[in-house]
């Protein structure tokens, strides 16, 4: 109910301005990069004395939802980080007009619109929001429900005009237009300012959606500080890591591949840190790990710990900003990418460029092991462990605003 909202709102002592976030999932029950930025801007609103309050939908689906009405869409809501229940859009217009009666100014910010309504929405930050909204384009989703844009899950499609035949033939092609159509009807009325998480997501956000925003941004969700102190010269076969999810889209397959044809190679031994799986080959050992907002530095405190010499970093599309290569760097390993993958190369260049190789595909990869090379690459390559620091996020462009309201 609206009632509920505002008297947790109003108990939270945050009664002077809150933000209202949403996204495509519980950030506080999902891993991930989007998931990670939540938490860090939870944090950072809630040290500047501002509420956040958190909105996914309560059915999660990866299309838009179908509803149109506040009535027929159901929020899950979290507010400051704790779970706070359920309410449908017509309650939260409700409470969005009680908080902005009582002096609780509502800000707004659009992480992720998967499973959401963009005519509820719409109706939402209409009915109440203090200053430009901001759109993240965290991924490519105002564009296609394959938020990655890999046509038929298989390979990158740099978004092809809607009555191309490579979009007829993908599964996501039939409701590409109207998906596209109804998000790009939702920046248009509510001009929001596009937020993008690296230089370059912002220019192929643009490009791959076809929308030249009115007001744009870039704010990197974290950045990396490198002591100069070098790691330990390694000894015994070189150990090569993959970091994060087993999914095709970022470059699970190549790395299983990888190690299959070298795994009896003596001078390789193949890991894999982050949740394993039970269809995980033998060859490959599964090193768990679990980052989660009361632990952002697990993964490169483990890329350290197991003494991972060179990380592979593989996504098939271009990615806005990847917080694996970052975690694989800090934790002092050299990195291994394939040069077109949007931020991640960027960033192996910008933080790593003497501990770091780029190469084109999966056969310059396996020339790269087979000629030993990368042994002889990374053992000169001065290597240095470091810190990943969060960005304010969403709250560095809230800034001024915010700090106004939370000191009247």
């Amino acid at each position: 109910r609206a009632e509920h909202v505002c008297e947790a709102v109003s108990a939270s002592g945050y009664r002077k301005g809150i933000v209202f976030s949403a996204s495509h999932d519980d950030y506080g029950a999902s891993v991930g990069g989007v998931q990670n930025i939540l938490s860090d801007e939870c944090i950072e609103l809630n040290q500047r004395g501002v509420g956040h309050l958190h909105l996914c939908p309560v059915r999660p689906i990866r299309s838009l939802s179908p509803a149109t009405e506040p009535a027929d869409f159901e929020f899950a809501v979290r507010l400051n980080g704790t779970a706070l229940g359920r309410i449908d859009g017509r309650g939260l217009k409700d409470a969005l007009r009680q908080l902005a009666q009582v002096g609780c100014k509502p800000y707004w910010v659009i992480h992720h619109l998967m499973g959401h309504s963009p005519e509820v929405i719409e109706q939402l930050v209409s009915t109440a929001c203090e200053d430009v909204p901001l759109f993240w384009a965290h991924d490519f989703y105002a564009a296609c429900t394959s938020y990655a844009l890999m046509r038929n899950d298989v390979s990158f499609c740099h978004a092809p005009p809607l009555s191309s035949p490579a979009c007829r033939v993908c599964v996501y092609g039939t409701e590409r237009g109207e998906h596209a159509a109804r998000v790009r009807s939702l920046i248009h009325r509510v001009q929001p300012r596009i937020v993008a998480p690296s230089h370059n997501a912002l220019e192929n956000w643009i490009r791959m959606t076809g929308i030249t925003p009115a007001r744009s941004a870039v704010v990197h969700p974290a950045r990396l500080c490198l002591t100069r102190e070098r790691r330990p010269a390694r000894s015994g076969p070189l150990r090569i890591g993959f970091i994060g999810q087993l999914v095709f889209h970022k470059g699970w397959d190549v790395f299983e591949r990888l190690a299959h044809d070298f795994h009896r190679d003596e001078r390789y031994k193949f890991f894999q840190l982050g949740r394993g799986s039970l269809a995980m080959p033998g060859f490959i050992r599964n090193i768990p790990v679990q980052v989660s907002s009361t632990d952002r530095d697990a993964m490169l405190r483990a890329v350290a710990r197991h003494e991972i010499d060179a990380v592979v970093c593989w996504s098939l599309w271009p990615e806005t900003f990847n917080f694996t290569v970052h975690e694989a760097i800090a934790g002092g390993a050299f990195v291994i990418a394939r040069r077109e993958q949007g931020n991640v190369w960027p960033a192996a260049q910008a933080y790593a460029p003497q501990a770091s190789k780029a190469v084109e595909d999966e056969a310059e990869l396996h020339r790269y092991l087979q000629s030993g090379q990368i042994i002889r690459d990374v053992d000169l390559s001065p290597r240095y462990r470091g810190a990943a620091l969060p960005s304010m996020g969403s709250a560095e462009l809230l800034a001024l605003n915010l700090e106004e309201t939370a000191h009247a």
